[in-house]
């Protein structure tokens, strides 16, 4: 795993002069690279942080659809006469007769739970087109 970043790191930055063949990393090698790489005129910080950091997950920053508009959306019973679409985009089920679906301004519809959970927690854009539903409120 660390000889693949490091590898990785010598890609990018397309660093030659470093024998990578007779190169051998172990985890706790991470100092020794930090060096390496800071004799290469590296910001060891940079370096640091990309070690440490490895095991972080990083998210985007969510902008849910404000309550308001949230329950301002249009709901109606499934009918398959009334639209194209069989399938739920979000939870991947068939639209069965009669369930609640919330149909969006852009045509698209989605069961009534998966669209409020999609805009009430994640985003305010619908989830295939990505149109704006309404205002978002940023949970940063």
């Amino acid at each position: 795993m660390m000889e693949n970043k490091l590898l990785s790191l010598l890609n990018l930055y397309n660093i030659t002069n470093i024998d990578v063949d007779n190169l051998t990393v172990c985890e706790n090698d991470t100092l020794n690279i930090i060096r390496l790489f800071s004799r290469i005129n590296f910001d060891e910080t940079f370096l640091l942080n990309l070690f440490i950091n490895e095991n972080i997950e990083y998210r985007d920053v969510e902008t849910p659809l404000n309550p308001i508009d949230l329950n301002s959306q249009t709901r109606l019973l499934f009918k398959e006469q009334l639209s194209e679409e069989s399938i739920c985009s979000i939870c991947l089920e068939n639209f069965n007769e009669d369930d609640i679906i919330i149909k969006l301004d852009c045509e698209h519809i989605y069961h009534n739970p998966c669209l409020e959970k999609w805009l009430s927690i994640y985003n305010n854009k619908c989830p295939k087109c990505r149109k704006e539903v309404g205002e978002s409120k940023p949970n940063i």
